[in-house]
């Protein structure tokens, strides 16, 4: 569909944005924005948002930035149209180059209990109301907001949409039903760009939650082996990665778009493509010499070939003849191949 160039006037809608991931999104995307811009902000920490509200003007002090604390855990339509409204009532919606929607909001849920033992259905509604439900309400509100303007939806989504991970069964269950969600809202309407990010592992609050509260031990040392070693994404690496992607456009809409990075391959972001470089070129390098030698010891075979036939038809003492493969054969080397042999010296003419 074609990438998206945040240096334009648009309108960019964050959830989550008072910490994490979601307030690095809202902050890095600001500051390539427009004059005229309008940055609104959604997360239930009034402090957070606030803060994120500061970060972002330290950045760019050129756009209009509306902060609102919500709990997205009991969504309403009527409230988000009623805050989306709001926010635009000193701006032109036909002013906005794009609109853009980031949807960051996301918890963790329990991950001291296995699923079997996942048995409170209030839980389980609570759970899906804000992970599933409250982003199914505001892409609603949002696309009846800007009907004819360039739209683009950001599902921050998790490799935990598909892939089971024990002891995350409400994670897995809600992101593996909201991704679903984004590819048939890409399906059913081919005029937006939806993008599912999965950031890869991140440091973030949830990663720590998963290392000290998971059930199972394997995850723990896993999550802790990151951790320790410095192998967990930053936020600012994801982010940084995130808007090349939103950018470029090179991805089909409502497509998984995993991102795995650890600091190691981000450190090895420049040389590792000039290796993988030289790794072909030294491999093309070996085939074009091998082909050369082959050459060159096939032109050496055939032009033996011919003296020995010239030495052979002038009555030399030497009984030798043209054999199927090219190559010249002592006679009584392979008796048992005598009569097709005789064949061959009868075809070429030999006596």
């Amino acid at each position: 569909m074609g990438g998206l160039n945040l240096n334009q006037v648009g309108f960019l809608l964050v959830t989550g944005a008072s910490r994490g991931i979601g307030q690095t999104m809202a902050v890095e995307c600001a500051k390539v924005m427009k004059p005229g811009s309008l940055i609104l902000l959604l997360a239930r920490s009034a402090a957070g948002l606030e803060s994120t509200k500061g970060e972002i003007l330290r950045a760019n002090d050129r756009v209009t930035i509306v902060t609102a604390s919500v709990d997205l855990s009991e969504p309403s339509k009527e409230a988000l149209e009623g805050i989306v409204t709001k926010a635009l009532a000193n701006s032109s919606k036909e002013s906005f180059q794009y609109a853009l929607m980031i949807h960051n909001v996301g918890t963790l849920g329990d991950v001291g209990k296995w699923a079997v033992d996942m048995d409170n259905q209030a839980i389980w509604r609570e759970h899906f109301a804000m992970n599933v439900f409250s982003v199914a309400i505001l892409n609603a509100v949002f696309m009846a907001t800007f009907p004819e303007t360039k739209k683009f939806i950001v599902n921050v989504t998790s490799k935990a949409a598909i892939e089971p991970f024990p002891s995350m069964s409400l994670y897995c269950s809600s992101r593996a039903a909201r991704e679903m969600y984004f590819r048939c809202l890409a399906a059913e309407n081919p005029t937006i760009c939806v993008l599912n990010y999965s950031p890869g592992p991140v440091d973030t609050d949830m990663a720590a939650d998963i290392r000290t509260n998971s059930i199972d031990p394997e995850l723990k040392t896993t999550m802790t082996g990151l951790f320790t070693s410095g192998n967990l994404v930053t936020r600012q690496q994801t982010t940084k990665k995130f808007i090349q992607v939103l950018q470029e456009g090179a991805f089909a809409s409502g497509a998984h778009t995993f991102m795995f990075l650890t600091k190691l391959a981000w450190n090895s972001r420049t040389t590792l493509p000039l290796l993988i470089t030289a790794v072909f070129l030294a491999m093309d390098f070996r085939m074009q010499v091998e082909l050369d030698l082959h050459m060159e010891n096939q032109d050496f075979q055939n032009d033996g070939s011919v003296d020995d036939l010239e030495d052979d038809e002038s009555g030399s003492s030497s009984d030798y003849y043209y054999d199927s493969d090219s190559s010249i054969t002592n006679e009584e080397e392979e008796p048992d191949h005598q009569e097709i042999r005789e064949i061959h010296r009868i075809q070429l003419g030999i006596q």
